[in-house]
């Protein structure tokens, strides 16, 4: 049985923000093509910027996984499927990272991105600064 205090961690954010921080978040992310199972330690000058992350994420997460739902089902094509994306997921992912940055987008909503961008658009992958492995 692996425990969290077991895994890896990462730093998402940069130095000044890590440094001006006064709340760390710990996220837990399974495993993909960047990482094994992992935390991400997440810096945040406030509750309430947290919470707007947190809402923020869970939109961009709960939009995509709904969308792909439905083209499951068989209730829209793929190529609606693709309009959903590009009309209501996309932007919602961009504004996420106006506000935060690319440091703070969490490895999973950047493998989902990049998947986006080669599957759907066929366009050029977006490029993610790396994490930093954080030592105990």
């Amino acid at each position: 049985m692996l425990f969290h205090s077991d895994l890896p961690k990462y730093v998402l954010g940069t130095q000044e923000k890590a440094e001006n921080c006064n709340l760390w978040v710990q996220q837990l992310v399974s495993g993909c093509s960047e990482t094994e199972d992992a935390l991400l330690m997440t810096p945040f000058k406030s509750m309430e910027e947290w919470n707007e992350y947190k809402s923020m994420t869970g939109e961009i997460k709960t939009t995509l996984a709904k969308a792909r739902e439905l083209r499951n089902m068989s209730i829209i094509t793929e190529q609606v499927l693709k309009a959903k994306i590009a009309d209501e997921w996309y932007p919602l992912t961009l504004r996420f990272v106006m506000m935060y940055g690319k440091e703070m987008v969490p490895f999973d909503i950047r493998w989902s991105i990049n998947e986006v961008e080669k599957n759907c658009f066929e366009a050029r992958q977006t490029e993610w600064p790396r994490h930093v492995l954080y030592q105990d």
